[in-house]
């Protein structure tokens, strides 16, 4: 293996130096550095492990951890603030985790396959939007090393499948192979708690089904070939009934024969093990008792507060993990990328060996998933990094000795690999663009406002969307947020109103209400407009529901538009061209 990536280096280190650039690039731009709403929750968090203050409890850390013990280092060898070390782990973490995940999948996808996928795989690791997305600079949630700790888990069962470690008599290599899956499976579940776990499992149960349908298909019996072995030609499917219906009995006998070969030949005791091992993790780490705990918080808040809430606004809420995966998505997260991905498909379909059938096991299983929840698609990654990566490798093969055939095919390939190597670092560069993945200059200007001229207890209200911004740049108390501090029905509706309302001592009254000393809004709101609306006046019987821009001339527009800066019991604290700070007016 070292003798092969030796041979690689050259161009591996050309990919792992873009894939490490194309990661960092978006921040020539002039948004915040972080990247995603819940990033910012993780980097507070981080502030506070820094800080040497005590966490509060959440779900789950994402990068948390990992960044505070990386700055504390950093600090210490460089003598630099600890918050100035905290900013440089936030920038250069995810991304060598990248580049992490892209060497590892070239080495476990040239033993899977062979080299040139193995290359191919890792560049379309290093230049897949969706994949550098969540392992650029600044995006400190979970996913980009929950996407490396569960394709090392999957490929470590793959790999160690047929590993072969005797005790005298005895081959024992499933053991250390199911305590090696497992132990990565467990450290997901400190990341991740178990739905890292449960999804790492799913992948591998899959993937195990399959094996168990392939093996009960084959003819004959045989062993299972390996991964190397070819088989060009078709499979002798059996004969699936019985030769005359008084054979019911051998029929069914040669069927459990045929089931039990099948299981025989697969890696049901290394696949026992994971599972068994999983299994008592979550037991003796209270995670069944956490999921237990969470699944009904979880299940009160979404079947109780959710569909009440949507029923009541008419809207649904944009929860991404409730969210279920459309074309448009997937055209987006994957572009041109799809043309050597469905490629790759038809050609491990074609094919079928154990190695195709453990990449579309893995694709296939978790794209139907996330029909019914988007994000699980993110672990979805690796696998069409390689079946991508057997598109590649199928469309540069010499297929004509003809040098005009061969040169139009060369020409072809290469097009498409400087489309898919140009249309990426577009892309990249604009990351940020969206203001509402990271604040540009107003927001981070009004964001500083709060941060230095509030009180430190001040309570700060806004629209659920910048609640983590407020909290982790803003350095102040929000009233709703993404999870943390969260929502409920009536403070939308409380908040929505005050968006909504023409009344300055309406807008008071739900400020004194929820404890807050400002209200936050900007115009970005003005895209989601409706939706607010539609919040404020549900459940609201003194007004219509037929029309919920009922109010013409609503406070919101007024502070954002026109120069005013005092209405009634309300002052301006702050305004810029895109964000404005109310506050309640002193009495005289």
């Amino acid at each position: 293996m070292l003798r092969i990536l030796r041979s690689d280096l050259p161009v591996l280190g050309a990919i792992a130096g873009g894939g490490f650039a194309i990661r960092l690039l978006h921040l020539l731009g002039d948004h915040h550095f972080i990247l995603s709403v819940d990033s910012y929750f993780f980097f507070w968090l981080a502030e506070k492990i820094v800080a040497g203050e005590t966490p509060p409890m959440t779900w789950h850390s994402g990068l948390a951890y990992p960044l505070a013990y990386l700055a504390r280092f950093i600090a210490f060898l460089s003598g630099i603030p600890p918050t100035d070390a905290l900013t440089i782990a936030s920038k250069f973490l995810p991304p060598v985790l990248g580049v992490i995940s892209l060497m590892v999948i070239y080495l476990a996808v040239s033993a899977i396959y062979d080299r040139r996928v193995g290359v191919f795989a890792a560049f379309t690791m290093a230049f897949l939007p969706y994949a550098y997305f969540f392992q650029a600079a600044g995006y400190v949630d979970r996913d980009g090393l929950s996407i490396l700790l569960i394709m090392s888990g999957a490929f470590a069962f793959y790999l160690l499948k047929g590993w072969q470690w005797r005790i005298g008599r005895l081959n024992a290599g499933w053991l250390p192979g199911g305590i090696l899956v497992a132990g990565i499976g467990q450290l997901i579940y400190l990341q991740w708690v178990w739905v890292g776990r449960w999804l790492l499992l799913f992948i591998l149960a899959v993937f195990f089904v399959s094996l168990l349908g392939k093996g009960f298909l084959r003819s004959g019996g045989a062993p299972s070939s390996g991964d190397r072995v070819p088989e060009d030609g078709p499979e002798a499917e059996p004969d699936a009934c019985p030769a005359s219906g008084g054979d019911t009995q051998g029929f069914l006998r040669g069927l459990v024969a045929r089931g039990a070969t099948a299981v025989k030949e697969s890696p049901w005791r290394l696949f026992l093990v994971v599972m068994g091992l999983s299994g008592l993790f979550e037991l003796a780490g209270g995670g069944l008792r956490a999921f237990i705990s969470r699944a009904a918080w979880s299940g009160q808040t979404i079947a109780q507060h959710l569909p009440g809430i949507e029923e009541g606004i008419g809207f649904e809420m944009p929860i991404a993990e409730l969210q279920g995966l459309t074309l448009s998505a997937v055209l987006g997260y994957y572009q041109f990328f799809l043309i050597p991905l469905i490629v790759g498909i038809f050609v491990a379909l074609l094919r079928h060996r154990q190695g195709d059938l453990f990449c579309l096991s893995w694709f296939l299983g978790l794209l139907i998933l996330s029909l019914f929840a988007e994000r699980i698609l993110i672990s979805a990654i690796p696998a069409a990094c390689i079946l991508s990566g057997v598109g590649l490798a199928f469309m540069f093969r010499r297929w004509s000795s003809r040098p005009l055939l061969r040169y139009s095919q060369t020409f072809a390939t290469v097009v498409l690999i400087s489309v898919l190597f140009f249309s990426s670092f577009l892309g990249a560069y604009g990351l940020g663009d969206n203001p509402r993945i990271a604040p540009h200059t107003n927001w981070q200007s009004a964001l500083t406002f709060l941060r230095e001229a509030t009180p430190e207890e001040a309570v700060v209200m806004s629209w659920w969307d910048y609640g983590y911004w407020i909290l982790a740049l803003g350095e102040r108390r929000p009233v709703v947020d993404n999870g943390f501090h969260g929502w409920t029905e009536e403070e939308l509706q409380d908040i929505g109103l005050a968006y909504v309302t023409d009344d300055p001592y309406e807008v008071v009254r739900v400020m004194e209400k929820y404890g807050a000393s400002y209200f936050v809004f900007s115009t970005m709101e003005m895209d989601i407009y409706h939706v607010i609306a539609q919040a404020a006046f549900s459940g609201r019987e003194d007004i219509s529901r037929t029309d919920p821009l009922t109010i013409e001339n609503p406070l919101y527009g007024l502070f954002l538009w026109t120069d005013i800066r005092v209405k009634g019991p309300l002052e301006v604290a702050y305004r810029n061209p895109e964000v404005v700070i109310l506050r309640k007016r002193a009495q005289d």
